[in-house]
């Protein structure tokens, strides 16, 4: 009987703090849900005085079904469970833990369904009103109704877009992506975040009725599944192996390890604490479902979060009086056999307490964490609404920035057409078109501004010319500044080499820009740019450009932040002289892209000198070849012109004009369709927006005539995104013209669909398809080269890289028609070549082997292939040199003629424009 009272004394406090309770997940175990095995298994479960069993899912039901039926008593859910709450359903969010839902789309490549455009008239599976909140949102969101798509309940297998099951099924990101990965298939994921259905992921949630007995245990439960999701991101390989062992998972560990990577993406414990809920983006998400009409739009949030409920009065249930009547029962017990079992006692009471001092250590060490990730959440806080003060401040000065030119050109465009007196009309003309280049500055400084602020700024490294770079960025100034009374003087240092490798563009931005605000902030006195060699060793010269001016000065507070974006000295400064406070920024960013270093010193009413240091690599070029293209002719063509907008009609007609084409113009796709029906047309150019029938529309009525398709149809188009450009080619167009465009692409343009070059158009025709593969444009490339060129036995492509120091070849086809590629040449090693085809474009070397440029290949290249004749073209794109086209002859030489470098054009036309953007990211 002894022994049995102390076993009783010894075990019973375990026996009474544990309560037996069952957490039902959403899916099968996977790490998805590590941080609730975690808990169970190092104890923060048990600690908080409960016996956890963890259920995955069960296909014939759901998580939110088991806890509301009573089969379980806490389940893991997505924001469905906002949904059944607002539709009445007694439940309750405990925590978060997702901030960003797993839940989206997956689809195989081979389907071509990328976008949620692509949803309608497809096999979707999914769990519908089960776990499907966020996905009926975004079908929602897009007027994807029901009878728009064939629904297919989840079968629960993880390749039923592969087995033909369905085309899309509802997947986790968290997994099934890494799983198709493993296998080497390419899937597109169709995630609701990425279109602004951006909800919470896994939650954990109990009901309402479990809340209100005992909210004290609901809390203790909460507290150590975080404590288990902390230890499973610390933790993650421990974790993942544990899945494996003991809960039966059928994933090889380093996929585990990549669902935990991702899994922690979601849960973004770095930028907020593990089961942080923010209210108001509850109310946004309850906003979205009320405006895609999936709950009743009077439905109340009330009752929906956990600490809604941490005011009602503490209330003794059942367990708690089981608990006290066991707690007297023991201390009667301990009494009665204190003397006997006093040591004991003390023994264990000493390791509880050694184990109670390392929790709170933990403890301690969790609430500073919590502590400083809530300052910093403070101090980005702080930053965020200063920068969102500044941006305000920008665009309140941009609206008088954009409007002063506009009223410009508006009122000047009207007197000048009431003006009698051509001065007096010129005078207009002259004020409009400075109105307009104002203008242009700051919509390309905005532009600019954005896509440094996106990471999409290239930046060239070609060969230009110094002396002729600044000689075009000073003209124009010293003519504003004599205007304004104003002296501008330019030096540059003999020393400097003429032909320096850079970028040009990016080069006259920054001075032109400094120089600009030199002239601006100066209001008397004198500007200068002196251009001086500071530094100088084999093939590299440091440069310096100073630009100094007698100007306002800039004060100390100023100049703290000269260089942050729209920033200007102060208030008066935009009203007075102007500008987009984004100029100085640029310049900033530009010369940290270009390796350079910006600098200044001002005293205010003094002036101000700018420096800008950048180290060029030197050519030994004199100079620097212009390249030049002939005008397409157009002559006995008929072409087709709709577009709606008078400007761009005048544009688009002064351009075909220059080709002597015959323009026929209309405003509409439906006067288009007409047009076509009446005469014969041989090309079509096709503005996407316009009234009574869009350009799409036009081009599919076009399409299904008996002539519409042989003619080519181009796209005139300012939505130049990958996804728009290949739904216009899917639905019948040839090519397309970016919005604005020059002559030059309107003449490259030509030179390929020119309606007198029937083969070539079809070629080009083919090649414009995105459905091709690239490695099948480029061999098609390289056969018609052996057609076009025909004394070449070997042709090539191959694509320039490392900011132009090095070429690669994509694909060679030889004598016996093998293809081969991966070989690559560096300007290191052969210089010559390189400096030759940069800057002459096109190689003729009769004889391969002595040829200057081309001798340094003999031993390893010309010699082995019995290479004679060679022809090298380089081809460009948005005249950034793209590649090469390589012609070689076999074991015979080859006088090449103009008609062969003439043929290469035209092919490098047609590679350079379709392809060379996508095989230059190979």
């Amino acid at each position: 009987m002894q022994k049995i009272l102390v076993l009783l004394l010894l075990i019973s406090p375990l026996i009474s703090a544990q309560e037996s309770v069952v957490l039902q997940l959403k899916w099968f175990h996977q790490f998805q849900f590590a941080g609730y095995y975690a808990a169970k298994e190092k104890g923060f479960y048990q600690d908080a005085g409960f016996d956890v069993e963890i259920r995955q899912r069960d296909i014939t039901s759901d998580a939110m079904t088991e806890v509301i039926e009573g089969r379980a008593d806490f389940g893991v859910s997505d924001s469905s469970i906002i949904v059944s709450r607002l539709n009445g359903a007694p439940l309750v969010i405990a925590s978060t833990i997702y901030q960003t839902s797993p839940l989206i789309f997956l689809t195989t490549q081979e389907s071509n369904i990328s976008s949620p455009y692509d949803l309608k008239g497809k096999k979707i599976m999914f769990q519908r009103s089960i776990d499907d909140a966020s996905l009926q949102a975004l079908l929602s969101l897009f007027s994807i109704k029901a009878d728009d798509y064939q629904f297919v309940k989840h079968n629960f297998d993880d390749w039923a877009i592969i087995k033909g099951d369905a085309d899309v099924m509802s997947a986790y990101r968290s997994n099934q992506p890494i799983h198709y990965k493993n296998e080497n298939i390419d899937v597109n994921i169709i995630d609701p975040a990425s279109y602004g259905v951006d909800f919470y992921g896994d939650l954990l949630f109990t009901t309402e009725q479990r809340v209100k007995q005992d909210i004290e245990g609901v809390d203790r439960f909460v507290q150590a599944t975080r404590l288990g999701w902390q230890y499973a991101l610390n933790n993650k390989q421990e974790i993942a192996q544990l899945i494996i062992d003991q809960y039966g998972s059928t994933t090889e560990l380093p996929l585990l390890l990549k669902e935990a990577q991702v899994t922690e993406q979601m849960i973004k414990p770095l930028l907020t604490p593990i089961g942080a809920i923010f209210p108001e983006r509850f109310k946004l998400i309850t906003n979205t479902y009320r405006n895609l009409g999936m709950v009743p739009k009077n439905a109340s949030l009330e009752g929906l979060l956990l600490d809604e409920y941490k005011s009602t009065p503490f209330k003794i249930s059942n367990n708690v009086i089981y608990i006290i009547s066991l707690v007297t029962l023991l201390l009667l017990s301990y009494i009665i056999f204190q003397i006997r079992f006093n040591a004991k006692l003390k023994r264990l009471v000493k390791r509880q307490t050694v184990k109670l001092e390392k929790n709170n250590v933990k403890l301690e060490e969790r609430n500073n964490l919590l502590s400083k990730q809530k300052t910093e959440l403070e101090q980005a806080k702080v930053i965020a609404e200063q920068a969102n003060e500044a941006k305000s401040r920008f665009f309140a000065n941009m609206t008088h920035e954009l409007r002063t030119p506009l009223h410009g050109i508006l009122n000047m465009a009207d007197f000048a057409l009431n003006e009698d007196s051509n001065v007096e009309k010129d005078k207009a003309l002259s004020s409009i078109v400075s109105s307009t280049h104002i203008l242009s500055n700051i919509v390309n400084d905005i532009l600019d501004f954005s896509k440094i602020e996106a990471g999409r700024l290239e930046i060239e490294n070609i060969d230009f010319s110094l002396n002729e770079l600044i000689d075009t960025i000073t003209k124009p100034l010293i003519n504003v500044a004599v205007k304004k009374g104003l002296k501008f003087g330019v030096s540059v240092e003999d020393k400097i080499a003429n032909v320096l490798l850079g970028d040009p563009i990016r080069i006259a931005q920054i001075i032109n820009n400094l120089c600009s605000n030199a002239i601006k902030f100066t209001e008397n006195g004198e500007i200068s740019l002196e251009v001086t060699l500071k530094a100088e060793q084999k093939n590299e010269q440091t440069i310096e450009f100073k630009i100094t001016d007698t100007g306002i000065g800039i004060d100390e507070a100023a100049q703290q932040k000269l260089f942050q974006e729209f920033q200007q000295a102060d208030a008066s400064t935009s009203r007075k002289y102007g500008g987009t406070g984004l100029g100085l920024s640029i310049c900033s960013r530009l010369s940290d892209l270009l390796g350079g270093k910006l600098s200044f010193s001002s005293q205010l009413g003094e002036g101000s000198t700018f420096c800008y240091q950048q180290t060029f690599v030197t050519s030994g070029l004199t100079g620097i070849n212009k390249k030049t293209s002939s005008t397409i002719s157009l002559a006995r063509c008929t072409v087709l012109v709709a577009e709606d907008n008078k400007i761009n009609q005048v544009i688009i007609t002064k351009m075909l004009e220059v080709h002597d084409a015959n323009i026929i113009l209309v405003e509409n796709g439906k006067d288009a369709v007409v047009a076509f029906e009446r005469q014969p047309i041989d090309l079509v150019f096709m503005d996407i927006q316009m009234p009574e029938m869009d350009g799409v529309e036009a081009t599919k009525q076009i399409r299904q005539l008996s002539k519409g398709s042989e003619v080519p149809i181009i796209a005139m188009t300012a939505n130049t995104m990958k996804e728009d450009i290949e739904h216009y080619l899917d639905i019948g167009m040839d090519g397309y013209l970016s919005k604005p465009f020059d002559r030059e692409k309107l003449n490259r343009l030509l030179n390929i669909y020119n309606p007198n070059s029937l083969n070539l158009k079809k070629f080009a025709t083919k090649l414009s398809d995105p459905k091709i593969e690239v490695s099948a444009k480029l061999l098609d490339i390289c056969c018609q080269l052996k057609l076009m060129v025909p004394e070449a036995n070997r042709v090539s492509l191959w694509v320039f890289k490392d900011n132009l120091q090095s070429i690669e070849c994509l694909v060679c086809l030889d004598d016996k028609n093998n293809v081969s590629g991966s070989f690559e040449l560096t300007a290191y090693d052969y210089p010559e070549y390189f400096d030759f085809i940069m800057n002459n474009q096109v190689l003729i070397a009769s004889d391969a082997r002595s040829n200057q440029y081309t001798k340094c290949f003999n031993n390893g290249y010309f010699e082995p292939l019995n290479i004679y004749s060679l022809l090298d073209l380089i081809f460009s794109f948005d005249n950034k040199p793209t590649g090469v086209i390589c012609c070689e002859s076999v074991e015979q030489k080859v006088e090449w003629q103009n008609e062969h470098i003439e043929s290469l054009k035209k092919v490098a036309d047609i590679a350079s424009l379709f392809i060379a953007e996508q095989v230059s990211q190979k």
